[in-house]
């Protein structure tokens, strides 16, 4: 009876895992489109605050020749006022002459507002939708792999020496840096218990597992001068 509990236990588990790295499947796969087409992303971003408060602005001026407001017109002493003003304090008074052949008036240039750029947005389906058509069956399938590959090797030898393993091999150019993030994000939800005590050889097996899931050729010597510039003891 306990056997059968636990089993379920168990496989219930692996539901739950199983969900949670095709949630990090989604996630890796958006980040990978969004890198190599960043235009969806300036695509996602609406009209900028300050575009909008200029357009508003712009909208809220007068539309008078001087560009004052009707206000500020009528607060201003006509020119009768100002040169009795002037005759009572004794102050010469400025007469503004007009010069020859430009008595008319010059007419203020229109103004044009500048229209806010529309922007598309772009849906989460629509995301979705073109990451499928993307991305080849190989680069998911290899993806998989990588995560089986991390959660295994966080049972086999420990969280501990899987992380520095992982921060090394993208040092070595061995793994990307966005893949190296999402590898460290996954070992961590391994459910099982690593052993205490680990040899060089389990090691060395994790790093080989690696190897072949990359493509790489296996070499003993390398696997060991990557343990030994991790610092894997």
């Amino acid at each position: 009876m306990e056997l059968e509990q636990r089993v379920k236990a168990l496989e219930y588990e692996m539901k739950v895992l199983k969900s949670e790295i095709q949630r990090t499947l989604l996630d890796i796969q958006e980040q990978i489109l969004v890198h190599y087409y960043p235009a969806l992303r300036t695509e996602e971003t609406g009209v900028p605050e300050s575009a909008v408060q200029t357009v508003e602005a712009l909208r809220a001026r007068p539309s008078g020749p001087d560009g004052d407001s009707g206000a500020s017109r009528a607060a201003k002493p006509d020119g009768l006022d100002a040169a009795r003003g002037a005759a009572e304090q004794n102050q010469p008074l400025a007469v503004r002459v007009s010069e020859p052949g430009n008595s008319a008036p010059q007419p203020e240039p229109a103004r044009t507002e500048t229209p806010a750029p529309k922007v598309r947005q772009v849906t989460l389906d629509e995301v979705r939708s073109t990451q499928v058509e993307t991305l080849s069956p190989e680069t998911t399938s290899q993806m998989s792999r990588l995560l089986e590959w991390a959660l295994n090797g966080a049972a086999q030898i420990g969280l501990e020496r899987l992380k520095p393993l992982i921060q090394q091999a993208a040092k070595q150019k061995i793994l990307s840096p966005d893949l190296q993030d999402v590898l460290i994000r996954i070992a961590p939800l391994n459910r099982r218990t690593a052993p205490d005590t680990v040899g060089m050889r389990e090691v060395i097996q994790v790093i080989t597992q690696l190897d072949v899931i990359l493509g790489r050729p296996t070499d003993i010597q390398e696997a060991l001068a990557l343990i030994e510039e991790a610092k894997i003891g």
